[in-house]
């Protein structure tokens, strides 16, 4: 187990000795892991493991240490929580509020050397997008498609500060629209590494988060570069706020993930943003260029694909897609992937497999998706596929291991399981408290952790680069979720990351490639 002796030791003094109280932080799924004569060294040591720096704060916890006479702080992230944990004999690190917020603000200076794009193919895409903007009004659209791995991000932030941010001008504004706290964030330190290394001598720009619970942002003194990355929900839901008016005309704006941009959401912020398709016969708009990013720009269904291809104006660079991610792979930009099956006799109840039968063409995706979830939790269940996952994994020589788990309890029973093997390993999902969350990612990066359990949350805006291992239990129908999923393991040498990377997909689960998606999406995409 992973958790120093000392820390197991003291943390089973907190809580008087209440074991009890520690299977009730660990939770149902977890504790399954766990001998049932086991010590309570070993219960204390994996709840370390599994809840981090959030242990102290769990509530079965904070009630434990009442009992044993101990007074936790009323509020975590402040001088009494840090005296309380030094004291206990616990890093300071446990102190820290696990609700705790980023700063809604970043100020950034510049410059610093920084290896240039990719002569090979990303200074294409950025002379591409230079024409783009150059063109100065009207619309202006496009989307960057390259694979997971090839740099999408970095490429946009490059032109975002060199043709919009760093020249001088009146709409020096860039607008980030992403999906998920974690794109939202890495386009935050993208532009951060950028503007220090490229930025407009003597000028300090400024980075806006603008997620969550972050309060609206103000507009910049005069001409002062500013960038503002915004999760979608958080823009739906402040459209009407009057202090908000002047992000409405930004000099750009960029769509992270785009092949969502077809939902309500996104023709809400095109509708704000005032860049709906014009009438017939009015004049053309003043309007920012719009710049989609995605490695699988299409959807499901051909109706909805063409809906989104011409939402970026059928345009789409680089302009030579066909054979892209071969010639990524010959220039070791891309990991090359080897694609392997993990066979089980894992299946599900009779009655589920039919109603996934009789929905498979349906229309009716919320119904899908439903069932897809009940198979997902009955296969996350079952003791023998999980003890082949467990041996596969044991097994396994990977240095870094990502494992898309069946459910968040298969997540947290799996991360449990491993760890009592003595292999590194954590899980996260959507209930892991942000800072803690935070610390699991930052030790897998860290290579302190072997194996990161997870169950959706990493699909996207997750970069872990030495990733050597994708390990895909779940189970998909979409060819975009499952190359989501894939993608986080591709990201070459020559982008600082692996020669290979070995995917796993269970034989059970359902997304497998039936087309290469160049094939499915060539013909949405004009070359222009």
């Amino acid at each position: 187990v992973a958790a120093g002796a000392d820390l197991t030791e003291r943390l089973l003094r907190a809580v008087g000795g209440n074991v009890t109280a520690l299977h009730a932080a660990l939770g149902d799924a977890a504790c399954r892991a766990l001998p049932a004569d086991g010590p309570p060294t070993q219960v204390a040591a994996l709840t370390l493991d599994l809840l981090g720096p959030a242990v102290l704060q769990d509530s079965n916890v904070s009630e434990a240490m009442k009992d044993a006479d101990l007074r936790p702080p009323s509020r975590w992230g402040t001088d009494e929580a840090r005296a309380f944990v030094a004291a206990l004999g616990f890093p300071e690190t446990f102190a820290q509020s696990q609700s705790r917020r980023l700063d809604a603000e970043l100020w950034v200076s510049g410059p610093l050397p920084l290896p240039p794009l990719h002569p090979e193919y990303q200074v294409e895409v950025f002379d591409a997008l230079t024409g783009l903007i150059a063109m100065g009004s009207g619309r202006r659209r496009a989307v960057v498609s390259l694979p997971t791995g090839g740099g999408k991000t970095r490429i946009a932030v490059e032109a975002a500060v060199e043709l919009v941010l760093k020249p001088e001008g009146a709409r020096r504004t860039v607008l980030w629209v992403a999906q998920t706290n974690e794109l939202c964030e890495q386009a935050v330190q993208s532009f951060r590494q950028v503007w220090q290394n490229l930025g407009a001598q003597g000028e300090t720009l400024r980075v806006i988060r603008f997620w969550g619970r972050h309060g609206n942002p103000t507009a910049s003194a005069g001409t002062a570069p500013t960038v503002v990355v915004a999760s979608i929900q958080t823009l739906n839901s402040r459209f009407d706020a009057p202090a908000l008016a002047w992000l409405a005309t930004p000099g750009l704006v960029v769509v992270d993930e785009c092949h969502h941009a077809i939902t309500p959401s996104y023709t809400s912020l095109l509708r704000w943003l005032d860049a709906e398709a014009p009438r017939p016969g009015a004049p053309p708009k003043d309007e920012p260029a719009v710049i989609g990013l995605s490695a699988t720009p299409f959807r499901m269904d051909d109706e909805e694909s063409l809906r989104l291809a011409k939402r970026f104006d059928q345009r789409q660079y680089p302009l030579d897609q066909e054979g892209l991610t071969d010639r990524l792979l010959a220039g070791g930009f891309l990991a090359c992937p080897d694609y392997q099956a993990l066979a089980t006799d894992a299946t599900v109840s009779p009655g589920l497999l039919n109603d996934l039968d009789n929905l498979w063409d349906s229309q009716d995706g919320g119904r899908f998706d439903g069932v897809l979830e009940r198979v997902n939790q009955e296969l996350a269940t079952n003791d023998a596929r999980n003890e082949r996952l467990i041996e596969t994994l044991q097994a396994s020589d990977a240095r870094q291991i990502l494992f898309f788990t069946n459910s968040v309890p298969h997540a947290q029973e799996m991360a449990a399981r491993l760890c009592l093997l003595g292999i590194p390993a954590a899980a996260v999902s959507g209930d892991t408290p942000a800072t803690a969350r935070r610390w699991f990612l930052d030790r897998f990066k860290s290579g302190e952790l072997r194996v990161l359990c997870n169950h959706s949350v990493l699909t996207t805006g997750f970069d872990a680069p030495r990733t050597d291992l994708v390990l895909i239990a779940r189970q998909v129908k979409s060819p975009v979720s499952y190359m989501q999923m894939v993608g986080r393991g591709l990201r070459g040498q020559r982008n600082g990351g692996t020669e290979t990377c070995t995917i796993l997909t269970v034989l059970d689960n359902l997304g497998r490639f039936r087309e290469h998606p160049f094939h499915y999406c060539r013909s949405l995409y004009t070359r222009r």
